[in-house]
């Protein structure tokens, strides 16, 4: 924009140095004016469709970062999510494991409550098979 702006005062400088020219009649300061003129509209041509382009430019770079700002914020969703999902995961096995110890222990429970009732149960028949001895030497005293 500065080379622009530079360009568009010296055209005008030299369009006004070829007016005076003209009135003073010289010929070769007339040439070299507009010549240079022609050099400067040229740069200003350029510059210009330069501006207009960078523009554009910005502009596509401008919405690209936008656009790269929505796939960071949806890249950092995803990210949270997976995360999210393997920490449940992670709590769900916790959870698996806990229980698989809990019925563990409660099959050892089980077995062991199961035997006790067995040996409660084969006491009892010594119990009786006691007392029957016991009532049978009593009879055998007698």
């Amino acid at each position: 924009m500065q080379e622009l702006d530079q360009s568009r005062e010296m055209m005008a400088k030299r369009a006004k140095q070829k007016q005076m020219a003209v009135s003073a009649g010289e010929e070769e300061l007339i040439a070299l004016a507009h010549q240079e003129v022609v050099r400067y509209e040229e740069l200003v041509t350029d510059y210009e469709v330069t501006v207009e382009e960078q523009k554009t430019r910005v502009k596509n770079i401008e919405k690209r970062v936008r656009e790269l700002h929505f796939l960071k914020k949806n890249l950092k969703r995803q990210h949270l999510s997976e995360h999210a999902r393997t920490e449940e995961e992670k709590a769900e096995k916790m959870i698996r494991h806990w229980f698989k110890e809990t019925d563990e222990r409660e099959d050892e429970k089980d077995a062991t409550s199961t035997e006790y009732v067995d040996l409660t149960a084969e006491n009892s028949e010594l119990d009786e098979r006691f007392r029957l001895l016991e009532e049978q030497n009593e009879h055998s005293k007698q």
